[in-house]
């Protein structure tokens, strides 16, 4: 069993979380990025997104400029403006 913050996780969302947890606001991982890697659909990628931020407590961002948008590990305050900002 795969635990995430203590809470049992599906494979999907291990993968998830771990590519979100490598990436940066500078660099985020793109949605198509997550769906070669899971094999989910996008809307199963953004309910993902969701669990992990609300179930889990994982302190993810999102960010939706044209050239450069995905998803990222809030590392800083810097990077939680950045998400909380538009």
């Amino acid at each position: 069993m795969i635990l995430i913050n203590g809470i049992p996780a599906s494979k999907e969302l291990v993968t998830i979380f771990s590519m979100v947890k490598g990436s940066t606001l500078e660099n985020p991982v793109k949605t198509k990025d997550l769906k070669n890697a899971t094999g989910l659909s996008e809307r199963m990628i953004r309910d993902g997104i969701n669990n992990l931020r609300f179930t889990y407590s994982v302190p993810i961002g999102s960010i939706r400029h044209a050239t450069n948008a995905g998803y990222y590990f809030i590392r800083s305050e810097t990077d939680l403006i950045a998400c909380i900002a538009p």
